[in-house]
């Protein structure tokens, strides 16, 4: 595929040509004749090379102005690729607008460097004829496909009737496909005039395109005159016009680095600390840094550091090193500051270059971070490279790990193998966490693989979690695989669950399956709680479910209390107290209203409690009303005085005030008031 490049190269300096040159009258007689000589098998001996391939082609497939046919269509499909687009060249400029859909229609996806220059050919000549007509054939194809033609036409009707081509973008009914198109018309009448872009500007009503189309101006902008291009952005960062603003500025300065590199670090040195600073430093840098990375880096490391120097060297560190791993070699041994060399090390992923190095040169990597760095770092890392490790050679990798001597370095190598294990192969995934000798090393290597099964394990993991004896297992990934199952399949994922051996892991799992169940069958949930789980679980499962509706709906998980079955098995002041306690956090206020709304008793008092606890800190005058409020003694006591001692450390005074003045009985005023005092002396 060397060739590929230099083809593409040609192949667009021919369109380019094309496009540019002065139009020949390819329907003369000296045109015809000298095309109908090559049809006939005639040369021409200045013509080179090029008559070989002349030669090899019909009368209707070189005549121009000839319209598209059958026959020329399928004589196309059996040329190389670089006689297709000579071929289509030469039919251009004689189609019809019912020609160019059928050219359309004929490219598919096996070969897609030549199908993607013979689409621009067609779509520009199409675009510039019938741009309607072809924005109506657009809208009929797959939006994969009509994306990038779609930008290409709008950018072409935007030279020849700016007006109509914005009035047809902002009538797109898809608003990725209008944003799109629209962007295309803006970044078009920029390059040749910026008012007019403006003026398009201020007409936009949507902030979101807007900000895409500031963005769009910025970019042409930049192309042409980095400085101009910088001053307006400052503009509409400071009117709020730009979403993402940082981004911009590195496309600025990256702009103006490829004209003037060191003009470009200078302005964005002497920019203020911020975010955009950050972004105008790595993007000045880009160029230069995959010149001559070494020299750059050290420049950078050179400047006096503010935050935003510090974060841009971690932003170039991040590109930089995460590319070209030599480099970034030579420059982590060469620092000597221990505390830099860390920090440089925490952004390097070897995940970023080693997909594509052989398992004895990422094994390699192991050894070498021993000599640059030690601690949590060296662990962190150890872990990274074994994940590498196996991705290259899995089984490999396993013996590797458990050759390492045992800490944190060998628990994080097993558990990036355990993880990277479960993404390709549960079952391996599975026996390899419970071939570990120790139970704290199982333990981490099912937590770090519990995620990736639930996901990718399917019925073969499931099956070997039933048919395990060891109850860490079914703890650690039965609740979690049961979680994702549950919203598709509740019956399957129940009767899986209820045929665990181990009763920790399928209590567990029940819950996670009845968390989703009480949401969409609140009636069917209760009555298999109710009636099918063991009494000992009931309640427990009950508040569980609550709790997770009420955090997701608190007001349907009220309207649900409905459901609850009078009986004396069910502890509902349990329930109540979840549902306060996550209503509460969601809003307090509202919180507040249900709960005045319940009749005295346990279930009250709980939900008292949870709101009491929660609004002490912020509001202890409104903890200490609903405080008394309390029915149960004991509960009210205990209530009041730890509203108090949160109230005592902000305004004693007012503590005192208001427990004198309250209408509770003496003997419960008397330990709080002397409480107030102890914390005034």
């Amino acid at each position: 595929m060397k060739w590929l490049p230099l083809f593409v190269a040609l192949v667009l300096g021919c369109v380019l040509g094309f496009f540019l040159s002065p139009k020949k009258d390819l329907g003369s007689p000296r045109s015809t004749a000298l095309e109908a000589s090559l049809a006939q098998g005639g040369s021409v001996e200045s013509m080179g090379a090029t008559e070989v391939v002349a030669t090899e082609m019909s009368d209707e497939e070189l005549i121009p102005n000839s319209g598209i046919s059958e026959a020329w269509l399928a004589a196309l499909k059996s040329k190389s690729q670089f006689e297709q687009i000579g071929a289509l060249h030469g039919r251009l400029q004689g189609l019809t607008a019912e020609d160019f859909p059928k050219l359309l229609d004929t490219l598919d996806d096996s070969n897609r460097a030549t199908n993607w220059i013979m689409g621009n050919l067609i779509a520009t000549k199409w675009a510039e004829s019938d741009p309607q007509g072809m924005l109506t054939y657009l809208q009929s194809m797959p939006q994969q496909k009509r994306w990038g033609m779609q930008n290409l036409l709008f950018s072409a009707w935007a030279k020849s009737d700016v007006n109509a081509a914005y009035a047809a973008a902002q009538a797109l009914t898809d608003s990725r496909m209008r944003n799109s198109a629209t962007q295309a018309v803006v970044r078009t009448v920029a390059s040749g005039d910026l008012p007019r872009a403006m003026d398009m500007l201020q007409q936009m009503d949507d902030r979101r395109q807007r900000s895409n189309a500031v963005q769009s101006i910025i970019q042409t902008l930049a192309a042409k005159d980095p400085q101009a291009a910088l001053r307006f952005a400052d503009e509409q960062t400071e009117q709020g016009q730009l979403r993402n603003a940082q981004y911009v500025y590195s496309q600025i300065f990256s702009q103006w680095a490829m004209k003037d590199g060191a003009g470009a670090r200078q302005a964005a040195l002497a920019m203020p600390d911020s975010q955009m600073k950050v972004q105008a430093l790595s993007g000045a840098m880009q160029e230069w840094v995959a010149r001559e990375p070494m020299e750059a880096l050290e420049w950078l490391d050179s400047l006096p550091v503010d935050g935003s120097v510090y974060n841009s060297r971690k932003e170039v560190f991040r590109r930089l090193l995460n590319q070209d791993f030599d480099t970034a070699k030579v420059f982590i041994e060469s620092e000597p500051d221990p505390v830099q060399r860390r920090d440089i090390l925490s952004n390097l992923h070897f995940q970023s270059f080693a997909w594509n190095k052989s398992y004895e040169d990422i094994e390699s990597l192991f050894d070498w971070v021993g000599t640059v760095t030690t601690g949590s770092t060296y662990d962190q890392k150890v872990g990274d490279v074994l994940r590498s490790m196996a991705d290259a050679d899995p089984d490999r990798a396993i013996e590797f790990a458990r050759q390492m001597r045992p800490g944190s370095a060998r628990m994080n190598a097993l558990s990036s193998v355990a993880s990277m294990l479960a993404e390709r192969d549960p079952k391996a995934a599975l026996t390899f966490a419970q071939s570990l000798e120790y139970e704290d090393e199982r333990e981490r290597a099912l937590n770090h693989m519990s995620w990736q099964l639930s996901r990718n394990g399917g019925e073969e993991a499931r099956a070997l979690i039933l048919e395990s004896e060891d109850p860490m297992l079914q703890r650690k990934v039965a609740s979690q695989m049961v979680g994702e199952w549950a919203k598709y399949d509740r019956a399957g994922a129940l009767a899986w669950v209820e045929s665990l051996s181990d009763e920790q892991a399928r209590n567990n799992s029940v819950g996670q399956v009845l968390s989703h169940w009480i949401q969409s069958e609140p009636v069917e949930a209760i009555d298999y709680m109710v009636n099918d789980l063991p009494e000992n679980r009931l309640n427990a499962n009950l508040s569980s479910a609550y709790s997770q509706w009420a955090r997701q709906d608190p007001e349907a998980a009220i309207a649900g209390l409905a459901q609850l079955p009078d009986s004396e098995k069910v502890r509902e002041a349990d329930i109540y107290n979840r549902i306060a306690q996550a209503y509460v956090q969601h809003d307090p206020m509202a919180a507040s209203e249900w709960i005045a709304t319940l009749d005295d008793g346990p279930a009250r008092d709980a939900s008292v409690k949870t709101l009491v606890s929660n609004i002490s800190k912020t509001d202890p005058e409104a903890g200490f009303i609903w405080s008394e409020t309390i029915a149960d003694e004991k509960a009210r006591k205990n209530s009041l005085r730890q509203t108090v001692q949160k109230w005592v450390k902000d305004d004693p005074d007012a503590a005192y005030d208001a427990v004198s003045d309250s209408r509770m009985p003496a003997a419960e005023k008397e330990p709080l008031l002397k409480l107030i005092e102890q914390a005034q002396q």
